[in-house]
């Protein structure tokens, strides 16, 4: 390590203040508890009693993995995107164990309780559902859509299966 790299890891530690970055919001704690929501700015924290948690509050775009489905009686891999942005740093960061994990399981979810349905309807149920649970996460989902919608093949493999999925 570097007269630099001490240099930059003894201000960091123990200099008694914070950025927020113009684009970030933030959670002010104090022994680990909630205090405040902070915007961008720069503020005073007292050193191992405070900390500040950061994250980016403009609008984000969370991509949903291919599920695979069965459509009509065909096997199918559906995708997604949530557009969203957090709407409540405390929600976002205290309340909800990992609110990105947490919006991708619940979108993935209402796919498949969907995949009974043509892909409009479903990018409106889902959304729907999204609106619903949304806010007590601290977000505010802008929009959802499917990017993919495909009919696959599945092939047994020595026992398992594998699809391959034919864009139309």
């Amino acid at each position: 390590m570097g007269f630099m790299d001490g240099l930059t890891t003894f201000v960091e530690t123990f200099l008694p203040f914070t950025v927020i970055d113009e684009n970030e919001g933030g959670v002010l704690l104090r022994h680990g508890k909630y205090k405040k929501n902070v915007g961008p700015g720069i503020y005073w924290i007292l050193p191992f009693v405070d900390s500040v948690i950061a994250m980016e509050v403009t609008t984000q775009i969370k991509d949903i993995p291919d599920i695979p489905v069965m459509w009509r009686d065909e096997p199918y891999v559906i995708s997604g995107a949530v557009e969203y942005f957090i709407e409540n740093p405390k929600k976002y960061a205290i309340e909800v164990q990992d609110a990105d994990v947490t919006l991708k399981n619940f979108t993935m979810a209402q796919i498949v309780s969907a995949k009974d349905r043509d892909k409009a309807t479903m990018e409106d149920f889902v959304s729907a559902r999204l609106d619903q649970v949304s806010e007590k996460w601290g977000i505010a989902v802008t929009n959802f859509w499917i990017t993919k919608f495909a009919k696959c093949r599945v092939h047994v493999i020595i026992g398992n299966e594998v699809p391959i999925i034919d864009e139309e």
